[in-house]
């Protein structure tokens, strides 16, 4: 019995005879590091095409360029697992499959982009990277068409951006998050962004428009005492402005009485008539 082919600690254990790899480039071969931002289905579709590039037509050479396309934590994760346990292409494609395939429901990824909406405090780089990894998780048998894909990204923005990019007319995803890369650039050095980002959220109603009527009153006498002050004139003294007598409702006015009795004028005697009494003394 032929001994299969790998380490007899590892997990591969591939059967003889075992192939060749091929000459050819293998750089353009796709690579998957397990973080979330590929579907396992775009992998392996990916996969497979490169394999027909180069012509590879034996099981073995395949598994084996498949494990090249591993890097990251999915390299580590083929390291542990059970010695001998990857025969084939099969076992291989399931264990990857059971391992990294998402377990939200395809519906629900494709009801999340649908829904998707870029935050406020988001820059469209960042949201481009959100927007794509829930792109490539979804099977392939159930993506969106190309069309579609550019809809929900463009429904995804403001509405001044996504009027921005209808202006755009571009055709493909790739051009639509290009576009808005530059759309929000131009926005931000034109300091429309930083505008809208710097309006107070209203937290009420405000003061001048109460409905206390309380409050109105006071807000109206305040608003004409500021007219009255500015129609003074600058070296008018604060005596020139009319004030109001004021009076308590329980108190009746009445006409103030003299402080003190007027004094009655009395005339001097002419000095010839205190001469004549003199000489008739």
């Amino acid at each position: 019995m032929a001994v299969p082919w790998g380490n007899a600690m590892g997990p591969l254990a591939l059967p003889h005879p075992v192939h060749a790899l091929p000459h050819g480039n293998r750089k353009n071969f796709p690579k998957f590091d397990g973080s979330g931002n590929q579907s396992t289905d775009s992998h392996i579709s990916a996969f497979i095409m490169s394999c027909s590039i180069l012509d590879v037509t034996h099981e073995d050479v395949s598994v084996r360029l498949f494990l090249e396309t591993l890097q990251g934590p999915a390299a580590e994760w083929f390291q542990h697992l059970p010695a001998g346990s990857i025969t084939s292409w099969a076992t291989l494609r399931d264990a990857f499959e059971d391992r990294y395939k998402p377990s939200e429901d395809a519906f629900a990824l494709l009801s999340r982009i649908t829904h998707l909406k870029k935050e406020a405090n988001e820059t469209m780089r960042d949201f481009i990277t959100r927007f794509n990894a829930l792109i490539n998780r979804v099977p392939v048998a159930m993506l969106p068409t190309p069309e579609n894909q550019k809809c929900f990204f463009v429904n995804a923005m403001s509405s001044k951006v996504s009027f921005l990019l209808l202006q755009e007319r571009v055709a493909t995803l790739i051009l639509a998050q290009a576009a808005a890369i530059r759309i929000e650039d131009n926005l931000i050095i034109s300091g429309e962004l930083k505008k809208e980002s710097a309006k107070p959220k209203s937290l009420g109603p405000s003061p001048t428009t109460s409905s206390d009527p309380a409050f109105q009153k006071m807000a109206n006498d305040l608003l004409a005492l500021k007219k009255q002050l500015a129609q003074a004139s600058p070296s008018s003294s604060y005596r020139d402005i009319p004030r109001r007598n004021f009076v308590p409702n329980n108190v009746s006015q009445r006409p103030r009485l003299p402080t003190a009795a007027p004094r009655l004028a009395l005339e001097a005697p002419p000095v010839n008539a205190l001469a004549e009494i003199e000489e008739e003394e």
